[in-house]
């Protein structure tokens, strides 16, 4: 009878135990916070600036246009992105295209050069990169 009893309290506390780790890890996801980051662009096409790793995508989004505005006044929000990263082509032309995903850097890069001359880019150039913290290899 008391092999029974040992056999039940051993498979409660495995039960107990492996409750407890699942629990302990959902909270860990609960908690991560996501990441926000934004590319502005000067109508133009010549400047940019970036933000990455923001608290919300408003505060990525401002943090971006500020940076693009200390070099151009026609300043606007081209892509913003949320634990990802993004790859930025830009044309001659001001036409631009974006990639993302959390693929390879090249494999970004050639689709966003293909999305460039898609919207009408005469010579596409790749201009940028960058992933927010959480999918940084």
């Amino acid at each position: 009878m008391a092999g029974c009893w040992e056999g039940k309290v051993r498979n409660a506390l495995h039960f107990a135990a492996a409750l407890a780790a699942g629990l302990l890890l959902l909270s860990g996801l609960a908690l991560a916070e996501n990441r926000y980051g934004s590319i502005a662009m000067s109508e133009k096409g010549t400047q940019y600036g970036l933000s990455t790793d923001h608290k919300s995508m408003a505060e990525a989004e401002r943090a971006a246009l500020t940076a693009c505005g200390k070099k151009a006044r026609d300043c606007k929000v081209f892509k913003s992105i949320e634990n990802d990263c993004v790859g930025v082509a830009i044309a001659k032309n001001a036409a631009a295209g974006w990639a993302t995903g959390g693929d390879s850097q090249e494999n970004r890069r050639q689709r966003a050069l293909a999305e460039c001359t898609r919207q009408g880019g005469d010579v596409c150039t790749f201009a940028t990169h960058f992933c927010t913290e959480a999918t940084k290899p």
